[in-house]
C-alpha cells in the first residue's frame, strides 16, 4: 500500500549529513475518515509506520520493507482535521548490509516541542 498521493504529501524536505525533515499536508477526503474514526478521524499508528518507510525508501532510492522495531512511542494522536500538516525528522540513517537505521520522529510544525510519535526501525533492502 503506497500512502504518498494519497493520505498524505510531501510538501518540502530539508536536510543532509544522514538527517532530513520533511513537512507533509494529510489529504482530508482519504477514505480513512470515514473508518477510523467516522467524525472524528485519526491518523492509525500502523500508517505512521507505513509513511517512515516510504520517505526512507525516498532517500535511499530502493524498495524497503520493516524487519525490525525496536521502539515506537505514540505519544498523541494526529488528526487530519486538527494537524493538516506534520513534520517527520528522519535520522540516524545508517546504511550496512542490507538494512537501514533510523529513528523518526512526528512532530507538529507549528509546535515542535508537540511529538505525537517517536520511532526506531530497521528496514532491509527489498532487492535482496
Amino acid at each position: 500500500m503506497n500512502l504518498n498521493g494519497s493520505l498524505y504529501r510531501v510538501i518540502s524536505r530539508t536536510g543532509a549529513d544522514g538527517s532530513c525533515t520533511f513537512i507533509i499536508g494529510f489529504n482530508q477526503e482519504h477514505w480513512i475518515k470515514d473508518c477510523h474514526f467516522p467524525g472524528s478521524p485519526i491518523v492509525p499508528g500502523v500508517f505512521l509506520l507505513q509513511m517512515v518507510t516510504e520517505l526512507l525508501q525516498g532517500e535511499v532510492g530502493y524498495p524497503l520493507y520493516i524487519n525490525g522495531i525496536k521502539n515506537v512511542k505514540f505519544i498523541n494522536i494526529i488528526s487530519p482535521r486538527v494537524n493538516p500538516e506534520v513534520c517527520v525528522k528522519l535520522s540516524g540513517m545508517a546504511p550496512l548490509d542490507g538494512m537501514v537505521k533510523v529513528q523518526a520522529v512526528f512532530s507538529d510544525c507549528a509546535d515542535p516541542t508537540r511529538l505525537f510519535a517517536k520511532m526506531s526501525l530497521t528496514l532491509q533492502d527489498k532487492r535482496i
